[in-house]
């Protein structure tokens, strides 16, 4: 369950548990950079004299097509140069008989001269689940998490479906919350869909499709809630809610599945795939709820839910290997860190929203809204920390999405109050003076409590595209009221 941590690792065999914790300590003790500052801030930082400042200018706004209550429209956003998808987590969708079932759906928009316009409606391929939110978190920290993702080229839309209760095969028995991935192809001015993906054993409740990424030809699916170990397969499932990776290689008719990822430290509980970024020969992946020491004591789970992120590297045997264990030096209780990660050619961001309440031992602080970490990558040391981001908000939820795009990294803080209303905002940084520096803060017109503005980013080509699927439901931005919960999202140029 949730909170049990024990260390099940002392179980293997010691030769394995030795080259096991060598390997994270190798990769944690690679170098020792200065230590960032615990302290950082949101509170504004002068950049350097001549270094360009993002701005962050609203460039539109899209209501849900169909202004349906409680559709969660921006429940996850996309965007990849002139091409941007949102999903509405909890859409209706008809069946053939009539039928209505909260399936969910996605909305593809191109951007044209004219601006944005709607491209093509995407309904959800298969059965209903649900209605789109994932349940083993949903109130736990003030914020649902909802069990769509998507992972988009442009040509390409791949959307996950966290809860999805199909088997392997289209003929067989279902697997309650076993989770699925829809591909789907651009073939002229729509898309269309390709294939189903699966895990290779579908469990209950694994939650296979709850974050995804893809780079060239690979491509990584999360399962937090899968249950095995880092050497007993597929089927040993002795450590609950542990969480893994699967990789699929793209091949002729489509995509096949490659190998499991897993964390080589894992333990039950850790949501290993809590998020997941993916370029070229390098995968980073977040455990939200990893519980160490700090990256020189992988194995001490003392800090409860501190969260972790993982390094991987490609080989040329077409394996993933760790490569780095990144945590802070001394990592606070509950922080979360890795339930979002960003990855560029030269940084990391990794968010961790951190749940806003007392450990055993302190009382709540206003450094309990959420943290940003960022790391560069050194040419001679490889990655190393650069700087830790803390909300002063306490229920911010400060870290929950976090996006990169060249120099402006930005951060959702879903939780956050703007002029006493807790409707969300998002916080653009930009790389001045060697590191990250805030430059401001962006929150939409006509905010209301509960908008959860921020819950998913994405950033491309100078644009970011915000979601806020709390949000009353309307036509255009101007308007106060609408449908209960309908949801919104944003595209902002900088």
């Amino acid at each position: 369950m949730l909170g049990l941590r024990t260390a099940l690792l002392t179980t293997l065999p010691a030769a394995l548990l030795a080259a096991l914790l060598a390997a994270l300590l190798a990769a944690a003790c690679h170098s020792t950079p200065r230590k960032a500052d615990p302290d950082a801030s949101l509170e504004p930082v002068e950049l350097a004299g001549g270094t360009p400042r993002p701005r962050a200018e609203l460039e539109q706004f899209f209501g849900p097509p169909r202004l349906q209550e409680g559709e969660a429209f921006g429940a996850a956003v996309a965007i990849a140069r002139d091409q941007l998808v949102v999903v509405a987590a909890s859409e209706d969708i008809l069946d053939a008989d009539g039928a209505k079932r909260e399936a969910g759906a996605a909305h593809a928009f191109e951007r044209t001269a004219e601006g944005w316009q709607a491209r093509q409606h995407v309904p959800r391929e298969g059965p209903a689940s649900g209605d789109g939110l994932l349940g083993w978190l949903d109130g736990e920290a003030g914020a649902p998490l909802y069990a769509y993702s998507i992972a988009f080229t442009g040509p390409e839309l791949i959307i996950g479906t966290a809860m999805d209760d199909r088997g392997a095969e289209a003929d067989s028995a279902p697997v309650q919350d076993s989770g699925a991935v829809q591909v789907y192809l651009q073939e002229g001015d729509s898309y269309t869909f390709q294939q189903t993906l699966k895990a290779p054993v579908p469990e209950r409740e694994d939650h296979f499709g709850y974050r995804a990424a893809v780079s060239g030809p690979w491509l990584a699916v999360t399962a937090p809630s899968e249950d095995s170990s880092p050497t007993g397969g597929l089927l040993d499932n002795s450590r609950e809610d542990s969480g893994a990776v699967f990789m699929f290689l793209r091949v002729e008719s489509g995509w096949q599945y490659s190998s499991m990822v897993k964390a080589p430290n894992a333990d039950p509980g850790d949501r290993f795939g809590s998020s997941v970024a993916l370029q070229d020969d390098l995968l980073v992946v977040g455990a939200m709820y990893e519980s160490s020491k700090g990256p020189r004591h992988p194995m001490d789970n003392s800090i409860d839910r501190s969260g972790a992120v993982y390094l991987f590297r490609l080989g040329d045997d077409r394996g993933w290997r760790l490569s780095k264990y990144l945590k802070a030096d001394d990592p606070r209780a509950y922080d979360g860190l890795g339930m979002s990660v960003a990855l560029s050619s030269d940084a990391i961001a990794a968010g961790g929203w951190a749940e806003g309440r007392a450990t055993d031992t302190e009382a709540a602080t206003a450094e309990s809204g959420g943290v940003v970490m960022t790391y560069r990558n050194d040419a001679a040391l490889g990655w190393i920390p650069e700087r830790i981001i803390r909300a002063k908000d306490p229920t911010a939820l400060f870290g929950a999405s976090v996006a990169l795009d060249g120099a402006a990294l930005w951060v959702g803080a879903p939780g956050e109050v703007y002029n006493n209303v807790r409707s969300g905002a998002a916080h653009v940084h930009h790389r001045g003076r060697g590191d990250w520096q805030w430059h401001r803060t962006v929150v939409p017109r006509n905010v209301r409590a509960g908008d959860l503005f921020g819950t998913w980013l994405s950033a491309s080509d100078d644009r970011v595209a915000i979601g806020a699927p709390g949000k009353r439901g309307s036509a255009t931005d101007a308007a106060p009221d609408g449908v209960e919960r309908a949801g919104a999202a944003y595209v902002y140029r900088f």
